[in-house]
C-alpha cells in the first residue's frame, strides 16, 4: 500500500482545466473549458524527471520535452475537423487570467487524424528561475475551430538552466513580473555580506579587465552591469548593507517612531515575506491601513557622483523590488511626510543574520544546501520562511550529547563506499547545524553552560572532520588522481584554506569571551556556508567518479583503507591539527603530501 501510495506522488498527471483565462504576451482572449471527454488520453513516450529530494519533477531548458501522444476516440462526433494545442504556462498573480503563457519552441499545434496526433521536439524557451522560482504547467487543449472543447493541465514541472544569464534573454524589467507580497524574497547566505565582487568585461583586444565592486555609486552600477555575476542578489537587506554609501532604508515614523528597537528590522523582514511577525503590530496596521503609501522605501541618496544615467539605470533594477509594502524613490526629498531614514545598518545586518541562522537550524540539509549560493541555487519555497522570525527568541539548543559522540563502530557497517561517504556527511552536516547553534546562543546569553557546549561540539565537529578530511587527502583523492589527474587539485586547496579557516575560529571558541560573541558568529556562519557547498561539490561531482572509474574490487580496497584510516584516527586521544596546514608549514605540508602519493603508489 505504501509503495503505491509513493508511485502515485511520483506519477505525472494531467487534469481537465475548467473555465481557465490565459494572458499572452501576444493576445488576450477568454476561452471556456468543458468538462473531460469520455477516453480522451494524453500519454508521454517517456516521463519527466523525478527529484526525490527536493520532491518535483526537474527538467533541462535545452532538452527536448517527451513525445506528447494525444487519442480522442470521440471525435468523431465533432465532424472529425480538431486540432489539439499544447502551451506552457504558470501562475498569475496579475490582471484578470490566473495563468500566463511562458512559451514553448517548437510545433505547437496539431491537426488531430482519425483522432489522434502527437507533439515532438518541443523545448521549454525560459526557466522557472527567470519567473520567480514558479513551476511551469504543461496545457493541452482541444479545438474545433475557435471553439475549445476541452483543456487538461499537467503536473508542475521546475525547469531550469545551468547557465542562466542567457545573452537571448529579454531585459529583466520585461521578464521579471509585479513582484507581491505573496512573493517573498530569494534568501541569501550571509557570507554574501563579505564576498568580493568583480566585474569583468572585454576591452576590444580581446583582454579581460577586471573593476572592484566597492560601495559607492559607480560600484551599484557595476553590479548591476556585471555579465559574470550571474542570478544576482536582489535582496533589499542584501543592497542596503552591501552598498550602504548609496542607498537607505526609510521608515514612517509614525509606525516606528524609535529606529534604535529591534523590532521594526523584525517587522521589515516578516514585510519581505520571510514571516509573519505579530511583535506589536496592532497600532501599525491602523496606521498602514490609513496610508496610501508603502510602508517602507529603499531611497538613493544624494551624492556628488551621481549622474543622470546611473540614477536611470539603478532605477530600473530597483523596480524589481518595488511591492505594495516597499518604494523606491531617487532622492530623499522626493520621501512623502512622516518618513525618516533609517542610519543603523549595522543592526539591520544583525536581524538577518539571526534569523538566518534560525532557519539553518530549522530546515533539513538539503533544503540548507540548496539555498547557501545565491548565485547558483534555486529559490526557497515561501513555506520554508514560516515562523522563522516570529520564533526567533524560541530557538531550542540542541543537545549534543545525542550526536556529538562519535562511534567507531559506525563507520564499519556494511554499505557502498558512495553510501559511506554521504553517511559521514550528513553526520558533518548535523554537528555543522549545532556548531552554529551554539555560536548563535553564546551570542544571545554568553553563559558558561552555552559556552562549554559550544566548545564541546566544535571538539566532535573537529574530530570528525579531521579524520574524514585526512582519509580524503591520504587514500581518496591520490586513487582518484591517477584514473584522472588534477581533478582533485580543487579540493585539496579547499582542504588547506578550510582548514586554517577552522583552526582560526577553534581558538577563539577556546579562548572564548563575551565581546567575541559576535566575531565567533560570523565566523561560524561564513565557515558553515562555505564548507556546506564543499561538500555538496563532492557529492556531486566527485562521487559518481568513484563509482563509475573503480571497479568493484578497487572500491572495496578503497572503503577498506578509508575506514581504516578513520578509525585509526577517531581512535586517538589527542586531537592534534595533523590536516590542518599552517602556512608556515606549507612547504613541509606539501613534501608530506607527495610521500603519501608516493607511498599510495608502492
Amino acid at each position: 500500500m505504501e509503495e503505491d501510495e509513493e508511485r502515485m506522488i511520483h506519477d505525472f498527471t494531467w487534469q481537465v482545466c475548467d473555465k481557465i483565462n490565459i494572458s499572452a504576451k501576444r493576445d488576450n482572449d477568454d476561452r471556456s473549458y468543458h468538462k473531460g471527454l469520455e477516453g480522451f488520453k494524453i500519454t508521454l513516450a517517456r516521463d519527466f524527471l523525478y527529484d526525490s529530494a527536493k520532491k518535483e519533477f526537474r527538467w533541462h531548458k535545452t532538452w527536448c520535452l517527451p513525445v506528447i501522444e494525444v487519442v480522442v476516440p470521440q471525435y468523431q462526433q465533432f465532424g472529425g475537423n480538431l486540432s489539439a494545442k499544447i502551451q506552457c504556462v504558470v501562475s498569475s498573480s496579475t490582471g484578470d487570467a490566473p495563468l500566463a503563457d511562458v512559451g514553448l519552441d517548437g510545433r505547437t499545434v496539431q491537426q488531430l487524424v482519425n483522432g489522434e496526433c502527437s507533439f515532438s521536439r518541443l523545448r521549454f524557451i525560459s526557466t522557472s528561475n527567470i519567473h520567480g522560482g514558479k513551476k511551469f504547467h504543461l496545457l493541452l487543449s482541444l479545438w474545433r475551430e475557435s471553439h475549445c472543447v476541452v483543456a487538461y493541465i499537467s503536473t508542475g514541472i521546475s525547469v531550469y538552466s545551468r547557465k542562466d544569464a542567457d545573452k537571448k534573454r529579454k531585459k529583466a524589467k520585461d521578464v521579471l513580473e509585479t513582484r507581491t507580497i505573496e512573493t517573498p524574497f530569494r534568501v541569501f547566505s550571509p557570507s554574501l555580506f563579505d564576498k568580493d565582487f568583480v566585474k569583468k568585461v572585454n576591452d576590444h583586444k580581446g583582454h579581460t579587465i577586471c573593476e572592484k565592486i566597492d560601495n559607492s555609486v559607480a560600484g551599484l552600477v557595476n553590479y548591476f552591469q556585471a555579465p559574470n555575476i550571474r542570478a544576482k542578489c536582489r535582496h533589499p537587506v542584501f543592497l542596503l548593507c552591501k552598498f550602504s554609501n548609496v542607498l537607505s532604508l526609510a521608515r514612517n515614523a509614525n509606525m516606528f517612531p524609535n529606529e534604535t528597537k529591534q523590532e521594526m528590522f523584525y517587522s521589515f523582514l516578516s514585510d519581505l515575506g520571510m514571516s509573519k511577525y505579530d511583535g506589536a503590530q496592532t497600532d501599525q496596521k491602523e496606521v498602514a491601513e490609513n496610508s496610501s503609501y508603502p510602508r517602507w522605501f529603499i531611497v538613493l541618496k544624494e551624492s556628488k557622483c551621481l549622474t543622470e544615467e546611473a540614477k536611470r539605470r539603478i532605477s530600473d533594477n530597483m523596480s524589481y523590488i518595488e511591492c505594495r509594502l516597499i518604494g523606491f524613490v531617487t532622492s530623499p526629498a522626493l520621501l512623502p511626510e512622516n518618513y525618516q531614514l533609517v542610519e543603523n545598518v549595522v543592526l539591520l545586518r544583525q536581524t538577518y543574520e539571526r534569523c538566518y541562522s534560525s532557519f539553518l537550524l530549522t530546515s533539513d540539509s538539503k533544503a540548507v544546501n540548496s539555498i547557501e549560493i545565491q548565485d547558483k541555487w534555486d529559490p526557497v519555497e515561501s513555506f520554508q520562511w514560516e515562523d522563522v522570525v516570529s520564533n526567533i527568541e524560541n530557538v531550542s539548543y540542541s543537545s549534543p550529547d545525542d550526536s556529538c559522540n562519535i562511534s567507531v563502530e559506525s563507520y564499519c557497517s556494511v554499505d557502498t563506499l558512495a553510501e559511506h561517504y554521504f553517511r559521514i556527511h550528513q553526520q558533518i552536516r548535523q554537528l555543522l547545524f549545532q556548531l552554529l547553534d551554539g555560536a548563535t546562543q553564546c551570542m544571545r546569553e554568553p553563559s558558561s553552560e552555552t559556552v562549554d557546549k559550544l566548545q564541546i561540539v566544535y571538539r566532535s565537529f573537529f574530530r570528525l572532520l579531521r579524520a574524514h578530511a585526512h582519509a580524503e587527502d591520504t587514500i581518496i583523492f591520490p586513487q582518484l588522481a591517477k584514473k584522472i589527474p588534477g581533478i582533485t587539485e580543487a579540493y585539496h586547496l579547499d582542504h588547506f584554506m578550510e582548514g586554517r579557516e577552522l583552526a582560526s575560529l577553534g581558538d577563539m571558541i577556546e579562548n572564548f569571551v563575551p565581546e567575541m560573541a559576535n566575531d565567533v558568529f560570523r565566523k561560524v556562519s561564513s565557515f558553515s556556508a562555505r564548507f556546506l557547498q564543499h561538500m555538496e561539490k563532492e557529492e556531486e561531482h566527485l562521487i559518481p567518479y568513484l563509482v563509475h572509474v573503480f571497479s568493484d574490487h578497487e572500491v572495496a580496497i578503497l572503503k577498506e583503507r578509508v575506514i581504516l584510516e578513520t578509525t585509526s584516527l577517531l581512535g586517538e586521544t589527542t586531537q592534534t591539527h595533523s590536516w590542518i596546514e599552517d602556512a608556515s608549514k606549507e612547504k613541509d605540508a606539501i613534501d608530506l603530501r607527495r610521500y603519501l602519493v608516493e607511498d599510495s603508489k608502492e
